[in-house]
């Protein structure tokens, strides 16, 4: 079971990755990933706070991310455990 769980995961973060986004979703999704706010993020796409808190809540939908846990935070742990 664990196993199936891991591979399920490692399925849901590369099919977001690679053919679920827009680009606009990987320019966030990366700016995630390097631990921008979404402030930050916003200033460096030319897009207002809001625009990227609406990124962010399609993104952990598509990951089925809650709205408690952090998106950096669940990949890396998802990550983690494929390799344990």
């Amino acid at each position: 079971m664990k196993l199936i769980k891991r591979i399920f995961t490692l399925f849901v973060i590369s099919c977001f990755v690679v053919s679920c986004t827009t680009k606009k979703s990987e320019q966030v999704f990366t700016k995630i990933m390097n631990s921008y706010s979404s402030k930050e993020i916003g200033i460096l796409l030319n897009k207002s706070e809001k625009a990227i808190e609406y990124s962010r809540k399609n993104i952990r939908l598509k990951l089925g991310v809650d709205g408690t846990t952090p998106i950096d935070v669940f990949v890396r742990q998802a990550l983690k455990t494929l390799d344990d």
